[in-house]
């Protein structure tokens, strides 16, 4: 198996395409992270913990509202700015929910992310940007990493809907930081959703191998776009297919590899996210 291209960044206010082959299944590899699935699965009820989990359309006065599986009319693409000084994502074209973080249990991470196992309490809490912008940070994990990341559609007990993005052409956002670890962009689907939070991957599945493709990041902001084709699994979950009509989350997340066997990271900002 070979690592498919990964997207260029360049400075910000300047943008460039991110190139790469089409998808169908699994192709690239990464440092095995035996854990991940069964922390993950825990994490997405727990965004309590340090985000805002909102529900029905971001309808945070229904907290207990269902919400109803969205087909994007294509505009507008903006996911959020975080320039309104909350957690919510902006009510454009048919999303709502909110951000969040997690991380493998082994480490320290600010905000809190989402420890692994049970209870948790699915409630509409803030998640305060950082002069506008998503950020995250932390050291000491020893398992497969942290990250950050962002809901489109929440329903009753943060439950994901399925989310039809078929009529984008991929996902932009403005990211810095400084990283020890590989930094991944992932998309998560329902074919990689655990069944318990929205998806259809049962429990005796390996799950949360969700489709992304590495990012290379530096302190200064710069803009990466990137096309659907160009995603790929890692490898170490079950192959499923990548299915744009049934988006979940979005997440960039700093993961443990063979040069970097412990992560931490004094910070990853993320701003300006938005479907193209």
């Amino acid at each position: 198996m070979t690592r498919p291209e990964e997207p260029v960044v360049v400075p910000i206010q300047t943008r460039v395409v991110a190139t790469g082959p089409s998808t169908t299944a699994a192709a690239a590899t990464s440092y095995p992270k035996l854990t991940r699935a069964s922390l993950l699965a825990a994490a997405f009820l727990g965004w309590s913990v340090a985000a805002g989990c909102s529900t029905g359309r971001a309808d945070v006065n229904c907290p207990n509202c269902p919400c109803s599986d969205y087909v994007a009319k294509g505009s507008p693409g903006l996911v959020d700015d975080l320039n309104d000084g909350n957690g919510y994502i902006l009510e454009n074209d048919g999303r709502g929910s909110g951000w969040y973080t997690y991380n493998d249990g082994t480490g320290i991470q600010m905000p809190a992310g989402v420890p692994p196992g049970p209870p948790y309490v699915c409630e509409p809490e803030t998640f305060t940007p950082t002069n506008g912008q998503a950020c995250t940070s932390g050291s000491g994990f020893t398992s497969w990493g942290a990250g950050l990341g962002v809901g489109l559609l929440s329903g009753a007990d943060c439950v994901s809907c399925k989310y039809d993005a078929t009529a984008y052409s991929g996902v932009r956002f403005t990211i810095s930081g400084s990283v020890v670890g590989s930094v991944r962009f992932m998309v998560v689907t329902t074919a990689t959703h655990n069944v318990r939070w929205g998806g259809t991957c049962a429990d005796d599945k390996v799950c949360a191998d969700n489709y992304g493709t590495n990012v290379t990041i530096t302190t200064q902001p710069q803009v990466v776009e990137v096309p659907w084709t160009i995603l790929r699994q890692s490898g170490w979950g079950t192959p499923v297919l990548f299915n744009v009509r049934e988006l979940n989350n979005l997440q960039w997340e700093v993961d443990r590899n063979t040069t970097a066997p412990v992560v931490s990271f004094d910070s990853l900002c993320v701003d300006d996210v938005s479907f193209y």
